[in-house]
C-alpha cells in the first residue's frame, strides 16, 4: 500500500470532509456533518474502534463505519473517495474492520443499516466498486431493497379538510413538542418498536421538531417524522392497527413532507418503502434508489 495511505479513528473534526467525501456516493441523501454525527457517533452501540477513516496524505479519503448487534455486525459505511481508489484504501478500510469484529466474536457481517441509524438500506447498486471489493473478502449477496424519491415542489400537502373529518371521529393531530418526548418514547415503543421511539425522540427535540402525532383523547394512535437521518428523510411512521383506513397515515405522511418543503428540501427520500400503493397513491414516487445487502459468514438465526 502506498505511503501516503494510512487508516485512523474516525473523529468527528474530520464529518465536514466526510460529507464531502461521500456525497457523490450517496446523492440521495442529504448528509451534512449534523446528521453524519447523528449517524455515526449518536448511534445508541455506536464504537470508537468500528469507526474507521482512511487518509491520502492529509486528506480524508474514505470511511469504514460498522455496529455490533449481537452476533451480528452492520457495515453500516464503507465509501472511499474516486481520487483514491485502487491505491488499497478501500481494501485495508476493510480488513481492518473484518478484523476488528472478529476478534469481538462476530459470527455475522451484514452490509446495511441497523436500527435505529440505518443511513442507508444496504450498498448502493450503482457502487459496482465496492461489490467486487466485498466479494473479493467472501461477502454474498442476499437480498435487494429500494428507496424511492418523492418530488415536494407543486405537489399537493393540504390537510385541513381531512383532518376536520379525523376530528369529526375523535382523532386529533399536531406538532409534538418537546414535553411530548415521554409521551412518544413510551408509545412508540407500545406499538410499535423500541428503535422508532427513539427516532420520534431524538427529532421531537429538534429546534422546530419535524414529528406529528395523531391522539385519540390523550393516547397516541399514529405518529411520523422527517429529517431523522438526513435532511430530506422522511420516516418512521405508524399508525396503530385499530385506527388504519381512517386518513391517519394520509394526513402525518403530507403533514412531515409539508415539513421538509418549509425547510426548502426539493425531494423527500422515503427508505424501505413498504406500502408502495400507499405512497403512490397519496403523494406519487419518483426515482427508485436499489441497493443490495451483501452477507459474510453464518447467518445468525434472529
Amino acid at each position: 500500500m502506498p505511503g501516503d495511505i494510512r487508516v485512523e479513528a474516525l473523529e468527528r473534526a474530520h464529518l465536514d470532509a466526510l460529507a464531502r467525501t461521500i456525497a457523490a456516493e450517496v446523492p440521495e441523501l442529504r448528509l451534512d456533518s449534523r446528521y453524519l454525527a447523528r449517524n455515526l457517533f449518536e448511534d445508541p452501540d455506536a464504537e470508537p474502534a468500528l469507526l474507521l477513516a482512511g487518509f491520502k496524505g492529509s486528506r480524508l479519503a474514505g470511511v469504514a463505519a460498522s455496529v455490533r448487534r449481537g452476533e451480528t455486525a452492520h457495515l453500516k459505511l464503507l465509501a472511499v473517495d474516486p481520487s483514491a481508489r485502487r491505491r488499497g484504501l478501500g481494501t485495508r478500510l476493510l480488513a481492518e474492520t473484518l478484523e476488528r469484529l472478529a476478534q469481538a466474536g462476530v459470527d455475522r457481517v451484514e452490509t446495511d443499516g441497523a436500527a435505529p441509524c440505518y443511513l442507508l438500506p444496504g450498498l448502493p447498486v450503482r457502487c459496482s466498486d465496492g461489490r467486487r471489493l466485498l466479494e473479493k473478502s467472501g461477502f454474498e449477496a442476499v437480498e435487494e431493497r429500494s428507496s424511492w424519491t418523492v418530488g415536494l415542489q407543486g405537489l399537493d400537502l393540504a390537510t385541513e379538510n381531512k383532518e376536520r373529518a379525523l376530528v369529526a371521529g375523535g382523532i386529533a393531530v399536531r406538532r409534538a413538542e418537546a414535553v411530548d418526548r415521554d409521551l412518544i418514547a413510551s408509545e412508540v415503543t407500545r406499538l410499535f418498536t423500541r428503535e422508532w421511539a427513539i427516532e420520534a425522540a431524538w427529532t421531537v427535540l429538534e429546534r422546530t421538531p419535524k414529528v406529528h402525532v395523531a391522539l385519540r383523547g390523550g393516547s397516541l394512535v399514529g405518529f411520523a417524522c422527517a429529517g431523522v437521518w438526513a435532511a430530506n428523510a422522511f420516516g418512521p411512521m405508524g399508525t396503530s392497527a385499530a385506527e388504519q383506513g381512517r386518513g391517519v397515515g394520509e394526513v402525518l405522511l403530507k403533514r412531515s413532507l409539508a415539513d421538509l418543503r418549509a425547510a426548502g428540501e426539493e425531494n423527500a427520500l422515503i427508505s424501505w418503502v413498504g406500502p408502495l400503493d400507499f405512497y403512490r397513491s397519496k403523494v406519487g414516487l419518483g426515482e427508485e434508489h436499489r441497493y443490495v445487502v451483501l452477507g459474510r459468514g453464518r447467518p445468525v438465526r434472529r
